[in-house]
């Protein structure tokens, strides 16, 4: 008989083989989550197969960004200080394709906060793909000449934890927020962009730049099932979270480790909770 524990604090999966969901590892071109080394300077590295170069926190004091909240270790945006995340570009909505982009926000309420958008190298004539925040609805555009901007009334309430997701299918955008998808969803110009060349977290274009706490940015160059954006929600930091070692009874577990929500979720898909 043995016992499943998890992995001491600041362990985390880094390949499918170790993950206690490898399948969410299927397409995943990205993976910017602060609670996996936790505050590590002007740096936010990806931790996805890809291995992307580290996000760059720009015009961000690391003493005041990093901010432990209660979805872990996540980013501090100030309003009015151009302060964003630098990033290579993810492949995830140039390399054509349906694509899935899911991030954690806790957002002020305010007009065209960007969370997450891909630009042209010099980042400041024609962003490429951009999702936001306006006045509570999620919006999605790609700076087409024939338009292609979508607003999606969700109603978010400013200074509250979402977790947010965008999903492209053929032509169609669908929009989730907390594991559901509250509204209908909508078909638009969503064209590839050739001329990707940046990804930024926080900004488009260098410009738009959110206000609020964001954490768990990630992108696949796929369609995420239903139950895997509602695993997403249910266990924040699934992706990289460890399958976990194994004990036998009685013997002596390291640093007492108690058995947490997210790890009593696994054991009970497994049977063993």
């Amino acid at each position: 008989m043995s016992i499943l524990l998890p992995y001491a604090p600041g362990e985390f999966a880094t390949h499918p083989s170790v993950a206690a969901y490898p399948f969410l590892w299927d397409g995943l071109v990205a993976n910017y989550d602060p609670d996996a080394y936790g505050p590590t300077g002007l740096v936010l590295p990806d931790t996805s197969l890809v291995q992307n170069p580290d996000g760059v926190l720009t015009n961000m004091d690391p003493a005041t960004a990093w901010v432990m909240t209660e979805k872990g270790w996540a980013l501090d945006f100030v309003a009015g200080s151009s302060q964003y995340i630098k990033c290579p570009k993810t492949t995830a909505t140039s390399a054509g394709g349906d694509f899935s982009v899911f991030a954690w926000i806790n957002q002020d309420g305010d007009f065209n906060r960007t969370i997450f958008s891909e630009d042209r190298a010099d980042q400041t004539t024609y962003y490429r793909h951009r999702f936001q925040v306006n006045l509570g609805n999620l919006t999605y555009d790609n700076f087409s000449p024939s338009g292609g901007g979508l607003t999606f009334a969700t109603g978010l309430a400013a200074n509250t934890w979402y977790q947010v997701g965008f999903i492209r299918t053929g032509t169609t955008i669908r929009v989730y927020v907390n594991g559901t998808s509250p509204v209908a969803s909508q078909a638009g110009d969503t064209s590839n962009r050739a001329d990707i060349a940046i990804t930024s977290i926080g900004a488009s274009r260098a410009g738009a730049f959110f206000d609020g706490m964001m954490c768990n940015v990630a992108a696949w160059t796929r369609a995420l099932t239903p139950s895997e954006i509602q695993l997403l929600y249910d266990v924040p930091h699934a992706i990289t979270m460890l399958r976990p070692r194994a004990y036998p009874l009685g013997a002596a577990v390291p640093g007492g480790l108690s058995i947490p929500i997210a790890m009593r979720h696994y054991m009970q898909m497994q049977g063993v909770a």
